[in-house]
């Protein structure tokens, strides 16, 4: 932090959130610049355009997705936000450019993403996305539709990659049958060890939890309309 800024005994994205609030008392000029070189976010290049959307995540979950310190903790995790957005099964074409991605599968803020997700076409997990498909190998490590939850080929320079219908009818088939709420409970410490944690806040548990159901009932509804799954992934 810069010399002379006397900050209260917060954690670095503790500050970034409370700098960012509209009626916050601390001094954006000086603490934002500090955050940005001693805290790498997403965006470390713009904190202050992180920090504002990291206070609007904040926010938008204080009904209860993530309380507390498990917000701060999911910060350190896995860091990976995972789009998973129903296709055609039949002739469609990959997208060949970001702006394509974007318009087929938007980020949280992003133009198009409450319409995708009221449509019942896309579903997004936020900073741990890589665990949903880790749980499921995890608790069905035998199923022969869990290795085909994260797909082998992708698009390197996009972050993309396709789930083919037939593929898709399998993992629903594993889905639809499987108690995964409490997979992301049963199976909480091995899914630390995966991502190197010690231990797994509940507030990330519960998250985990609820996305994989999520995902679940979107593969049950790609299935049954024969579509094929996009998958974007933003680090």
């Amino acid at each position: 932090m810069e010399k002379g800024f006397q900050g209260p005994a917060l954690s670095w994205p503790e500050l970034l959130v409370a700098a960012a609030q509209p009626d916050s008392a601390l001094p954006r000029a000086e603490l934002l610049p500090a955050v940005g070189d001693a805290f790498q976010p997403h965006d470390a290049a713009e904190p202050v355009a992180t920090a504002a959307r990291y206070a609007e995540r904040v926010g938008s979950r204080r009904s209860g997705r993530f309380r507390g310190r498990g917000w701060i903790d999911c910060l350190f995790m896995a860091g990976v936000d995972v789009f998973w957005r129903r296709v055609s099964g039949d002739g469609f074409v990959a997208p060949g450019s970001m702006a394509e991605v974007r318009a087929l599968a938007p980020h949280f803020a992003e133009d198009g993403y409450s319409e995708a997700v009221e449509a019942g076409l896309l579903v997004g997990s936020e900073d741990f996305g890589e665990m949903i498909p880790a749980l499921v190998q995890i608790a069905a490590p035998d199923h022969p539709a869990a290795r085909l939850v994260w797909p082998s080929r992708w698009d390197e320079d996009l972050m993309t990659s396709i789930i083919g219908a037939d593929d898709v009818r399998e993992i629903s088939g594993l889905l639809v049958d499987s108690p995964l709420e409490e997979w992301a409970e049963r199976f909480r410490g091995a899914l630390a060890a995966e991502f190197h944690q010690p231990e797994l806040h509940d507030d990330v548990v519960e998250g985990v939890g609820r996305d994989v159901q999520e995902v679940a009932d979107l593969f049950a509804a790609a299935a049954a309309a024969g579509d094929a799954i996009f998958l974007r992934v933003v680090a």
